[in-house]
C-alpha cells in the first residue's frame, strides 16, 4: 500500500468517459429462513424480490439485466443452489464493508445492517455510528452498490437479493478519511471489526511504478494483518478480500507524477493505455494488461485474497464469434489472483450488476448515470431509484466473492479463513479454456507473456487472469458441510530466505537470466512471494518468472506493462514525494498462487527476461482534449541488472 496521505480510491468504474424509507437500522429478528423453505419449489414462489430475476451472477439465465445484449445461461457463481440446496444464506457471518460509505437505512440493506456497529470518519473525529453518505451526492454511494451484492435482505419481497441474503452488514468509510489509526480500526481493529469473519475491500491503486514493499507503512500493516487473521474470531481469522483493479486497458498518472516530452513540449496526460488495448486488429484475449495486479503492494500480500472480475458472457472476436474469454473488459490481472467472480460490463451493451444504490432520484447513480431506463426511474420496477443496473468493476467481483466466503464460513463453524480459501480453490469452475498463449516478439525470437491455464504438481490448475477459476458457491458450500473436508493445519512461513550470487546481467532476448536458491523448509506451498531488486532502463520491457522445484513455471510480472514512470521527461517531485515513488525494483514484492499445494523444499529458480530491443509505444489521454497521443521510447542503453532477489512461502 502507498503512503496514507496518498488517496486510495474505490474501483467503481472502468469505463474512461464514464470518468468523463426506514429509521433506525438494526438486527432483524425474523426466525432464519433455513426453516421455511421446504423444497425447491416452494423456495422459488416465496417472497420473489423482485430485482432477483435479473441479478444474472446469482443465476444465469441469458437475461439481459436492462442492457442490449444477455448473458450466457449458467455464466453465475451458482448461489442459488447454495441457498436452495444447501440452505445456506450466511446468517451466522458479519461482513464489514471498508469504503466511501454506506446507507444503512437503506429499505434492502438496513435489516442486515448491525445497530450501532458502523464507523463514520468523515465527521471530524467523532466517529459517529452513521456512515451515510449526504443525499446530495451525485456520483452514487460506492460501498451502498457494494454492500448490496454481499448482503441485500433476500426473500422479503424487497429489491434484490445478496450472495450472502442474512449476512450481517457494517460499514467504514474509511476512504474519506484514511488516516492509519482508522485503517487499524476498520480492518480488524480490537472491539470494532475483530468479530467480522469477513472484511470487503473494493478499493485500490494502479501504480506506474514498482512499489517499494518495505515502507513503514507497509510493514506495518503486514503486521496487522497477521495478528487479526491468525487470533480473531476465537482463531478462525478473518477473510480479507480485495478487488485486483480496473486497469487491464489503462492507469490513471496519479497526480500528473509523469510528464513526457512530445514533440520537445511536455505532455502530462491524464491516463496512460496500453498499445494492445489501441490495436483494433487485437481481442482481449490477445492482449496483455496494463497493470498486474501484484504492483499493487496489498494484492502482494498473503493475507489479500484477490479478485479478478467476469462478465456476464464471453467477448466476442472481430467476426462476432464468441471466443471462450470471460473476463471483463477492464479487469486487472495476475499470478496474485485467487479466484474470479462477476463484475459485469457497463450496462449498456452487455449486462453490469444490478445493486443497491443511495434511495431517490434526485442522488446516487440515477442522478448522474441514465444510460438505462432503470436507472432513469421510469422503470416499474425502480421508480424510486433505490437501485441501479450499471455498477460494475472488480469492485462488484470483489463483494460477490465475499458473499461466497460469507456462505462457506456459515455453512461451517469450524472453519478458518483459509479453510474458505481452500474450498474456493478445490470447488472452482475452470473457464476460459479456450485460451492461447500471448506472446511477444523481443528482437531475436517471440517469448511466451502469458501462458494460460497451467496444470501445477499439486494438480491445481491456474491461470493468471481467472486464478483457480470462476467461484462457485454450491460446490463451496458442499465441501464446507461435508465431513470429508479436512481444514488445513495452521500457517507457517520461510521468512525471506535470500539469494547470495551476486548482481547478473539481463541479456535482451528470449533467454533471459536465471539465478537459483535452495529452500529447506518441509511445508505445503499456499503462497510464494518474491521481493527483488532491478536496475534496468525500461522497465516495461521486463518479464519475471518463478520455477518451483517440481517445475511449475509462474509468469509473475507480463511484459509490457504500463510501469512507465522511468520513461518520463519529468517527475512532478510534490507527487513523486506524496507517493513515494520509485524508477526501479527496490525492494518489489510480487506474489504467485500458482503454487498451490506442492512442495516447498528443493530449489527454486528466478527468471528475468529484457522482452524488447526496440522501440515502445504506449499512448496517453487527457480528458480536456479527448485525445490519445503516442509516446514512443528507445531501448535501454545498458543492460539491465538484476542486483538482489528473495523469496517467502506461506503454508502448512
Amino acid at each position: 500500500m502507498i503512503k496514507h496521505n496518498s488517496k486510495l480510491l474505490p474501483l467503481v468504474s472502468a469505463c474512461l468517459m464514464g470518468i468523463a424509507g426506514m429509521s433506525n437500522a438494526q438486527n432483524n429478528s425474523t426466525p432464519p429462513y433455513t426453516n421455511l423453505f421446504a423444497d425447491k419449489t416452494e423456495y422459488l414462489s416465496r417472497d420473489k424480490d423482485p430485482l432477483y430475476p435479473m441479478q444474472w451472477h446469482l443465476r444465469n439465465r441469458g437475461q439481459n439485466a436492462e442492457a442490449t445484449n444477455g448473458g450466457d445461461k449458467n455464466n453465475d457463481i451458482a448461489a442459488t443452489n447454495a441457498h436452495v440446496k444447501f440452505r445456506v444464506l450466511g446468517e451466522s457471518v458479519k461482513v464489514a464493508v471498508v469504503d466511501s460509505g454506506l446507507a444503512i437505512r437503506h429499505e434492502d440493506l438496513a435489516p442486515n445492517v448491525l445497530r450501532g456497529r458502523s464507523r463514520n470518519y468523515a465527521d471530524n473525529g467523532r466517529r459517529s455510528t452513521d456512515p451515510t453518505p449526504p443525499r446530495s451526492e451525485t456520483g452514487g454511494d460506492h460501498g451502498t452498490s457494494v454492500a448490496g451484492l454481499i448482503a441485500a435482505r433476500g426473500f422479503n419481497g424487497v429489491g434484490g437479493r445478496g450472495v450472502a441474503p442474512l449476512a450481517k452488514l457494517m460499514g467504514f468509510n474509511w476512504l474519506e478519511n484514511q488516516q492509519y489509526e482508522y485503517w487499524v480500526e476498520s480492518h480488524g481493529g480490537a472491539g470494532v471489526t475483530d468479530d467480522a469473519l469477513v472484511i470487503n475491500q473494493s478499493y485500490g491503486f494502479s501504480p506506474i511504478w514498482p512499489v517499494n514493499f518495505d515502507s513503514t507503512d507497509n510493514l506495518n500493516e503486514e503486521d496487522h494483518l497477521e495478528d487479526v487473521t491468525t487470533s480473531a474470531n476465537n482463531n478462525r481469522g478473518i477473510a480479507f478480500v480485495k478487488s485486483a483493479g480496473n486497469s487491464f486497458r489503462y492507469l490513471r498518472n496519479t497526480a500528473g507524477v509523469a510528464s513526457f516530452n512530445i514533440n520537445r513540449r511536455r505532455y502530462t496526460p491524464d491516463f496512460i493505455f496500453s498499445a494492445d488495448s489501441r490495436d483494433t486488429n487485437k481481442t482481449q484475449a490477445e492482449s496483455l494488461p496494463a497493470q498486474v495486479a501484484a504492483t499493487e503492494p496489498s494484492n502482494a500480500s498473503f493475507y489479500h485474497t484477490t479478485i479478478s472480475a467476469l462478465s456476464a458472457a464471453e467477448s466476442k472476436d472481430a467476426n462476432g464469434n464468441k471466443n471462450g474469454d470471460l473476463l471483463s473488459s477492464y479487469s486487472t490481472v495476475g499470478s496474485s489472483v485467487w479466484i474470479s467472480a462477476h463484475g459485469g460490463e457497463f450496462g449498456e451493451d452487455d449486462p453490469a450488476m444490478v445493486t443497491t444504490d443511495i434511495e431517490g432520484c434526485n442522488a446516487g447513480y440515477a442522478r448522474n448515470d441514465q444510460s438505462t431506463s432503470f436507472n432513469d426511474g421510469t422503470h416499474p420496477l425502480n421508480q424510486g431509484c433505490n437501485y441501479t443496473s450499471t455498477f460494475n468493476g472488480t469492485s462488484s467481483a470483489a463483494p460477490v466473492a465475499s458473499g461466497v466466503f460469507a456462505l462457506i464460513l456459515d455453512a461451517n463453524p469450524n472453519l478458518t479463513w483459509r479453510d474458505a480459501k481452500d474450498i474456493l480453490a478445490k470447488t472452482a469452475t475452470k473457464i476460459g479454456t479456450n485460451f492461447k498463449p500471448i506472446t511477444v516478439e523481443t528482437g531475436s525470437g517471440e517469448f511466451v507473456a502469458e501462458p494460460g491455464w497451467i496444470t501445477n504438481a499439486a494438480d491445481y490448475n491456474f491461470h493468471n487472469w481467472y486464478g483457480f477459476g470462476r467461484a462457485n458457491a454450491a460446490k463451496a458450500v458442499k465441501m464446507a458441510k461435508s465431513n470429508r473436508y479436512n481444514p488445513l493445519p495452521p500457517v507457517q512461513n520461510t521468512g525471506f530466505i535470500a539469494y547470495n550470487g551476486g548482481n547478473a546481467s539481463i541479456p535482451e532476448g528470449p533467454n533471459g537470466v536465471e539465478q537459483s536458491l535452495r529452500v529447506r523448509n518441509d511445508l505445503t506451498v499456499e503462497a510464494v512471494q518474491v521481493k527483488l531488486s532491478i536496475n534496468h532502463g525500461r522497465d516495461a520491457d521486463l518479464a519475471i518468472e518463478l520455477i518451483s522445484p517440481s517445475g511449475t513455471s509462474s509468469m509473475m510480472l507480463t511484459p509490457r506493462s504500463m510501469l512507465v514512470l522511468d520513461q518520463s521527461s519529468r517527475i512532478d517531485s510534490q507527487a513523486a514525494n506524496a507517493l513515494d515513488t520509485q524508477t526501479n525494483f527496490n525492494d518489489t514484492v510480487l506474489l504467485s498462487n500458482a503454487f498451490y499445494g506442492e512442495p516447498a523444499q528443493g530449489e527454486w529458480t528466478l527468471k528475468v527476461t529484457d522482452t524488447n530491443s526496440g522501440e515502445f509505444v504506449f499512448y496517453g489521454y487527457r480528458r480536456d482534449t479527448r485525445e490519445f497521443t503516442p509516446i514512443r521510447t528507445r531501448n535501454n542503453n545498458r543492460l539491465g541488472q538484476l542486483t538482489d532477489w528473495s523469496i517467502r512461502i506461506y503454508g502448512h
